[in-house]
């Protein structure tokens, strides 16, 4: 199809998450909405009727514990009883925190704390930080074990017969029912308030841009709004098939055995799947005939000819054959990763948005996007461009139902971002004049030189990144007497370099070659060379 508008899609409002689950479950009845490998390594196929009558279950089970208006922590990886138990604690006019894996038990601690939880949902992976930490949280009245979930469920089952409180009661739909804590690549995590109608507006409205069909393999964390909303919400909205990956070592194993049609990715992961094709084909030597096979795909497509997934089989086989749709988010993603995939048969799509807002802000359409662009707005988002510099960009301020109610218990941090229901992302953005997004940066990671020049140090790292050698990058601003310097400080691939000194030597020309393509106030100065990679957040944003 050409790259041209086209209509919307159509869906239903709905408002709130018990509404979605009602709905799927009418819609979709008996088809499978969530597929996963248990303990014991059987596969597990759950139908949306089944899922419904699980959280209803559930539900009754909490409300018939006296677990009402609680803030409940939930800590595991992902899972069939994370989602069920998500919706379960939200659709019982409860608040769910989801936490971050990967914490250590001091940082949970201090979420569970921050956030007032007096329960906590916990898988087996988790009980030892758990028990670090569970004598200096008083305030914890309760642990349960989602290895105990069925158990729960089932005893839920016996309140659902005699009185299904879970079905009605009355939710308040701009309450607070998710309140997640950034994982922040700087500074200490702010709680974001997020309510029913400000998840659903995110959800619906997303769905009229983009459609996904048939299977999704999850692999978002799932505490993460991108993961949540796009993997889990959408997908129950749209009667997709989502397929729990259970972690990384199982990532290639689902690939071939469920063989997923739609992925929603980091960059960072689309750019490690782009280098196993070239590794593959490096070790079959066949690097020189891939490039002419995807030169000559390109040019057939362009010309309105696509076999591209028949010159590509062998390579979109070793996918599972039949991946062709892929969202990219929570970072920029380098054109160049877009038209590779591109070439092989796999259309990649931009995506954009911040937890705050629920997090979607824009997304590019199936079949209406730009490769430089992070997405056309969702239906009922405004936006507007606040100090655009003489190239348009300026700060990107939103308005709309997916903003969040505010930070929890911090005013102050609220009022900076929110202004008359307006909510500042500090993303340096333009708007072009099909109403696409473009993203130059965040406003916090400006380097704002003595002369007055801004530079966007996530554009010059974008530009480091392309550099053969180079693994990761953080470009900053370093004051130097009363000038101040702009330093890249690169953390080389040692599989390419012997030492740091031939890293140093070479990624130095580099950046001199580099340097001469550059505006002279855009240029770096210097290089530092890494000897460890950048800390991270689960979604592979390097911490700042």
């Amino acid at each position: 199809m050409k790259n041209k508008q086209y209509p919307l899609y159509e869906w239903k409002k709905l408002n709130n998450l018990r509404e979605l689950v009602n709905f799927s479950a009418n819609k979709y009845k008996n088809n499978i909405a969530y597929t996963y490998r248990d303990n014991n390594d059987q596969i597990i196929e759950v139908t949306f009727q089944q899922f419904k009558k699980d959280v209803i279950n559930l539900g009754n089970y909490l409300l018939n514990n006296g677990i009402k208006n609680k803030h409940i922590s939930l800590c595991s990886e992902n899972s069939y009883q994370w989602i069920v138990t998500y919706f379960a604690v939200v659709n019982t006019g409860n608040v769910i925190v989801p936490i971050d894996k990967e914490l250590t038990a001091e940082e949970v601690m201090e979420i569970i704390i921050d956030s007032d939880s007096s329960i906590l949902f916990y898988s087996e992976n988790m009980a030892d930080k758990v028990n670090k930490f569970a004598k200096d949280t008083p305030k914890l009245k309760l642990k349960l074990e989602l290895s105990k979930l069925d158990k729960y469920i089932n005893e839920g089952a016996i309140f659902t017969k005699n009185a299904n409180k879970y079905q009605t009661l009355k939710l308040n739909n701009e309450k607070m029912c998710s309140l997640l804590f950034t994982s922040g690549t700087t500074g200490k995590p702010k709680g974001v308030m997020l309510s029913h109608k400000s998840i659903m507006a995110a959800t619906v409205n997303s769905c009229k841009n983009v459609r996904f069909s048939t299977r999704t393999l999850l692999v978002l964390p799932l505490h993460h709004s991108f993961g949540f909303t796009g993997a889990i919400a959408m997908m129950l909205m749209q009667g997709d098939n989502v397929v729990i990956n259970r972690g990384l070592k199982e990532f290639a194993k689902d690939m071939k055995e469920f063989k997923p049609v739609n992925m929603l990715l980091v960059p960072l992961f689309i750019e490690s799947l782009k280098n196993q094709i070239l590794l593959g084909a490096k070790k079959q030597g066949k690097e020189a005939s891939l490039q002419k096979a995807m030169k000559l795909s390109l040019f057939l497509y362009k010309m309105g000819i696509d076999i591209r997934r028949k010159i590509f089989k062998s390579v979109l086989d070793s996918f599972g054959g039949e991946l062709d749709f892929v969202i990219s988010g929570a970072a920029p993603l380098e054109p160049s990763l877009i038209e590779f995939f591109r070439a092989i048969g796999i259309d990649v799509r931009q995506g954009y948005g911040v937890t705050e807002c629920s997090p979607v802000i824009a997304v590019c359409r199936n079949n209406y996007y730009r490769d430089t662009s992070i997405g056309l707005p969702i239906p009922g988002v405004k936006t507007k461009i606040v100090n655009p510099d003489e190239n348009g960009f300026g700060d990107l301020h939103v308005k709309g139902a997916i903003v969040m109610l505010g930070y929890y218990k911090n005013k102050k941090a609220t009022s900076k971002v929110i202004n008359d229901g307006w909510f500042n992302t500090e993303d340096i953005c333009k708007i072009d004049q099909d109403g696409f997004l473009y993203i130059n940066g965040r406003h916090k990671n400006l380097i704002i030189l003595s002369n007055g020049k801004n530079v966007s140090a996530e554009e010059l790292e974008l530009k480091i990144n392309k550099l053969e050698g180079v693994k990761e990058v953080i470009v900053v601003g370093d004051s130097q007497k009363d000038n101040k310097v702009i330093i890249a400080k690169i953390f080389p691939d040692y599989d390419k370099y012997k030492n740091i000194k031939l890293a140093e030597k070479d990624l130095t020309q580099k950046i001199n070659n580099l340097n001469e393509e550059l505006a002279i106030y855009k240029r770096i100065q210097k290089i530092e060379i890494m000897t460890k990679e950048f800390p991270k957040t689960t979604t592979k944003k390097i911490k700042r």
